[in-house]
């Protein structure tokens, strides 16, 4: 494809051309055959083609051409290829009127040969230098990213992560709104969290839609309506800008809203996992073009993606132990949870009721038996014991187990330990104090030694 780079000669000429053509020539196109450029490498100088639908690779109507022709009375194309190396970079085209002797040809044919060399090595450094603009946009992304990723991993759970993804899209994409969307799968709707970009845009866009998008739900059966597929892992534009806000602001409304501030395209990206869609974002260019930086912008998504799937899953995990932890403080029956290292993450209110002790008391298992068993060696005798009944139990297993312990005030209680080991390693152990059935328990043996005593006497 050879491109028309430039084009001088007599103005009135040039004008009466692109009249009878219809179009400016500068900037146009035109296919070239291989056996086209095999004869422009082979000749390398000035060659008479056979008319002006020849010199412009018949690109045009060949009537337009002959009437150019015959206005200037007759033309003669002359054609030679821009070879370096053994390629062509391009070619010339000199027309002059039919007859006329084309002067210093051999100067001319110098002149091209010269051109071309500097052509050459003009297009070699332009190849280099888009050669590093991408390797130092690529170093760039690698930058971005890897620091994005280490901000996912330092996130706090306060840390509003879809305010931060679309601040991290806007960086991506200077020139746009960024907008970032939750799916909630229980109400089968995605709602918008959050909104980046130039803030008196994002009022201004408010204005024409006619209310503050945030906080917006869309009902998932109108998404497919829009025609646009979110399970796709990568950047799709979007029809328009009524479409990507899937119906839910009037098409009118939309249409002011890229009018007033000189809307572009629009592109969307779902956040997917195994699970499905997580939400999505939507880029809004505020200038003409195409998105830049696709790759990028598509690669940090799947990276928000994966980060969103975690802090779900966080979500949910910490609901379940909250509610364990309910269930445990709110359970008739003592009880502490024992983490696998051996700290005591949590007690509950019977637990201190009956010990005293609180968790910050015996925040170790350490701790724990240095309080409850004060002598050594009833102390070592009790950690061996619990260790050789783990040991024997493994998890899953309760392995219950009497001690005579210490409670904060002093006293001294007989509790009925009954732990197991979860399958993280975790030690979830209720305690039965067994203290009055165990006085019982020796008031009725020292009743029984007793009896047999008296028995014993009589019968002598």
């Amino acid at each position: 494809m050879l491109v028309l780079k430039g084009i001088a000669g007599n103005p009135a000429a040039l004008e009466i051309t692109e009249n009878l053509l219809g179009m400016r020539l500068a900037g146009m196109s035109f296919p070239i055959e291989k056996a086209d450029t095999a004869e422009l490498i082979r000749h390398q100088r000035l060659v008479l083609a056979d008319n002006l639908f020849r010199l412009l690779h018949m690109q045009f109507p060949k009537e337009a051409c002959q009437q150019i022709e015959e206005s200037a009375g007759g033309i003669d194309t002359y054609l030679m290829g821009l070879i370096s190396k053994g390629r062509i970079v391009g070619d010339v085209g000199i027309s002059v009127q039919s007859g006329t002797i084309l002067p210093n040809r051999d100067l001319i044919e110098a002149f091209i040969r010269q051109a071309a060399i500097a052509i050459d090595r003009k297009n070699a450094d332009d190849s280099l230098l888009q050669s590093l603009i991408r390797e130092q946009e690529q170093v760039r992304n690698l930058q971005f990213l890897s620091r994005t990723a280490m901000d996912f991993i330092k996130m706090g759970d306060s840390a509003d992560i879809h305010r931060y993804i679309g601040d991290r899209l806007h960086e991506l994409a200077p020139e746009s709104i960024a907008s970032v969307y939750s799916f909630d799968l229980a109400r089968r709707e995605t709602v918008l969290r959050a909104v980046s970009g130039d803030r008196e845009q994002i009022e201004r866009l408010w204005d024409a839609l006619g209310a503050n998008l945030l906080g917006l739900p869309c009902p998932v059966d109108q998404m497919p309506a829009s025609g646009i597929d979110l399970s796709a892992k990568r950047v799709v534009e979007s029809p328009s800008l009524h479409r990507s806000l899937f119906h839910q602001v009037p098409e009118d409304r939309c249409i002011l809203a890229e009018t007033l501030l000189g809307l572009g395209k629009g592109y969307i990206m779902g956040f997917s996992c195994r699970k499905g869609i997580l939400g999505h974002i939507l880029i809004q260019l505020t200038r003409e073009g195409e998105i830049t930086n696709r790759g990028a912008v598509e690669a940090f998504a799947n990276q928000a993606g994966v980060a969103l799937a975690r802090r779900q899953t966080e979500d949910r995990l910490r609901r379940s132990e909250s509610r364990f932890r309910d269930v445990v403080d709110s359970s008739p029956f003592p009880a502490v949870i024992i983490e696998g290292d051996g700290t005591y993450s949590f007690v509950n209110r019977r637990f201190t009721e009956m010990f005293g002790y609180t968790l910050e008391d015996i925040p170790t298992g350490r701790e724990w038996f240095r309080r409850a068993f004060p002598d050594p060696e009833i102390r070592h005798e009790a950690i061996a014991t619990w260790k050789a009944d783990r040991e024997r139990a493994g998890r899953g297993t309760p392995r219950p187990r009497t001690f005579s312990v210490r409670c904060k005030n002093g006293e001294e209680k007989a509790i009925l330990f009954n732990p197991v080991e979860l399958g993280d390693g975790t030690q979830y152990v209720t305690c039965e104090d067994i203290t009055e059935e165990r006085r019982a328990y020796w008031v009725l043996i020292d009743e029984i030694a007793e009896l047999r005593r008296q028995l014993a006497s009589q019968t002598l």
